[in-house]
């Protein structure tokens, strides 16, 4: 069986905080999934997307690559992914913030531009 019913390209796996793992996944506002373990026999559910908010000029391509995510001792949850500049193409590594949990949509802190 899958861990998704839609597969995950590029996966990114962490246990929160709260008990359950988080799996996010490459391309769009970077879908999330919840699930409460990691073995041969595990099953994701939907839930929801990683970004949220307005996000820059740097981040508005929807074509982004290889999520993963470090929960932080305050709670915070800092995403680092890859996409592509709007004034070359060339990918570039962006991060984003979520300051208190990592819930659908709570990543909305990013930086005015990409970190190369």
């Amino acid at each position: 069986g899958r861990a998704t019913p839609d597969g995950c390209a590029d996966p990114y796996a962490w246990l929160a905080s709260d008990g359950e793992y988080r799996l996010c996944c490459t391309g769009g506002d970077l879908p999330l999934w919840k699930g409460r373990g990691i073995d041969a026999n595990s099953k994701f559910q939907p839930a929801g997307v990683l970004l949220g908010g307005s996000k820059p000029e740097w981040a508005q391509s929807g074509h982004r690559w290889a999520p993963e995510n470090v929960e932080l001792a305050s709670g915070a949850n800092l995403a680092i992914f890859s996409a592509p500049a709007p004034s070359d193409g060339k990918h570039r590594i962006g991060w984003v913030v979520s300051k208190d949990n990592p819930e659908s949509g709570h990543w909305t802190v990013y930086p005015p531009t990409s970190l190369d």
